[in-house]
């Protein structure tokens, strides 16, 4: 019964949140959302390479990756935990859109077994799917914030 607006031109990191019905912060563990890309024909800074982002543990969307999947994944498993989350998002607000969730361990295997290429966005950190926390907002003391 909510009312609501679609706006068309939003990044596709946030439809990657919307789609994974997730907030990509979490109050006091994770504040900040690295947009990246695997390092590929184009280089990268050297000071912007992924294993160094990965280091902040921040949530981090990775665009144009998914054709070096073994790559990303190997340099992320420098810094994160095996098991950290993972989301592979194809085709986000297509029609034919899939999403495919799991742990870092096996991000290469998910983008080779799905045959996942252009279009994909991965996204990696503790907060994908993890909304512990969101309920503060809408507890007692915040009620004043929803007054009409």
């Amino acid at each position: 019964g909510m009312s609501y607006h679609i706006t068309p031109g939003i990044s596709s990191f946030q439809a990657a949140a919307a789609a994974l019905k997730s907030q990509f912060t979490i109050p006091e563990k994770v504040q900040s959302i690295i947009l990246t890309r695997g390092e590929g024909r184009t280089p990268m800074p050297e000071r912007e390479k992924l294993h160094l982002m990965a280091r902040s543990q921040s949530t981090m969307c990775i665009f144009l990756s998914a054709g070096i999947a073994e790559q990303v994944q190997e340099e992320l498993l420098q810094e994160y935990p095996e098991s950290t989350p993972v989301a592979v998002c194809y085709h986000l607000t297509w029609k034919d859109e899939r999403i495919f969730r799991g742990e870092l361990k096996d991000l290469a295997k998910i983008v080779k077994e799905n045959k996942l290429t252009l279009t994909t966005m991965i996204v990696v950190g503790e907060a994908i799917g993890n909304r512990e926390g969101l309920s503060r907002l809408y507890a007692h003391e915040f009620k004043h914030l929803f007054r009409k």
